[in-house]
């Protein structure tokens, strides 16, 4: 298997990516993770996924509750994408 790179991504990088994903759904969009975070516990964490060439092929979106020193849980609600390299 090729070696994976996962690294964090800002606002302006997801939606740059967001909009290179062709399969999109609403679970993983920006303003569901804000919309959920501020009616809720749920906080959240976005993140790109590249191959050993740096090239960008998936993003995800990580929402997560945290219950003291009970621990948490993570959720990947439909995802990850996959990002359409050949739209660029």
């Amino acid at each position: 298997m090729d070696a994976l790179r996962i690294k964090e991504i800002d606002q302006k990088k997801w939606t740059e990516l967001w909009d290179l994903v062709q399969e999109k759904n609403d679970f993983q969009s920006w303003e569901y993770a804000v919309a959920k975070s501020e009616n809720s516990k749920w906080r959240y964490l976005h993140f790109l996924i590249e191959n050993k060439e740096q090239q960008p092929i998936a993003i995800a979106q990580i929402i997560f509750r945290q219950w003291g020193f009970l621990g948490g849980v993570a959720r990947l609600n439909r995802g990850p994408l996959i990002i359409d390299n050949n739209s660029s």
